[in-house]
């Protein structure tokens, strides 16, 4: 089919020091029991309530599409319509909330809305929004999900798709901020931290560490620990509303 979409690339971030570092029987089932799973549980979650649909309706029920190559999970609308974009923009919630306090892995997403095609027989992905989306997500020097102009403005004036969202200065390449709007993971149930920065887990080469030792993933952790500290409405009230 040839269309509209909402698009969500979303890659793993540190991956190649997990393949550098694990077995490939160990990244098989890391991808098997954690990847798939984790995106299937994105959209029967969230919500929690009885009416939420099973990952046999997400996925066999034309409610989201989605494809998975290496370290990318390509999400996108079905319809080009609300239904279709909140699918997106709830998957994505999650997918990034989850990890970020259960740490397995944290993800980085771009999402885009524009022309888009897909052929899931032919395994063929393509399109401005693809691209778009994927520029996006490659920018951002944190674990989170931004949306472009026009993606945002989809969820305009929608709840609860809009309070989802919170307009931020995002770290981006060369130490720079850009203002986007992005997807508030902070929202997500958890409990409350008083720490600003060191409260996200660290590990390398399979231990857990205070810090990294590559400086670069150091600060994308740090961006995202101060993203939590600025925007966090549950964790500002245990630190006594600083």
């Amino acid at each position: 089919m040839s269309d509209n979409a909402m698009v969500a690339v979303c890659d793993i971030l540190g991956y190649s020091n997990l393949v550098k570092s694990s077995s490939l029987t160990e990244l098989k089932d890391f991808h098997q029991e954690n990847i798939t799973n984790i995106m299937k549980s994105s959209i029967h979650h969230f919500g929690e309530d009885a009416g939420s649909p099973t990952p046999k309706e997400v996925f066999q029920d034309n409610l989201i599409g989605h494809t998975v190559f290496s370290d990318t999970i390509i999400l996108f609308s079905l319809s080009d319509d609300r239904d279709g974009y909140r699918n997106v923009l709830n998957a994505v919630y999650r997918l990034i909330s989850f990890p970020m306090f259960t740490p397995i892995y944290r993800y980085r997403v771009g999402i885009s809305y524009g022309e888009f095609y897909h052929n899931s027989k032919r395994n063929l992905h393509i399109g401005k929004a693809l691209v778009e989306a994927n520029d996006l997500e490659k920018i951002q020097q944190w674990s989170g999900a931004t949306l472009t102009e026009v993606a945002a403005s989809k969820f305009e004036g929608q709840f609860p798709e809009s309070n989802m969202l919170v307009d931020y200065e995002v770290p981006i390449i060369k130490n720079t901020h850009k203002r986007f709007h992005v997807v508030n993971w902070t929202l997500a149930s958890h409990d409350p931290t008083r720490k600003e920065q060191g409260w996200m887990y660290r590990e390398e080469n399979k231990l857990k560490v205070p810090a990294y030792t590559n400086k670069g993933v150091e600060q994308k952790i740090l961006n995202t620990e101060k993203f939590h500290t600025d925007i966090c409405v549950q964790c500002k009230a245990a630190r006594g509303g600083r």
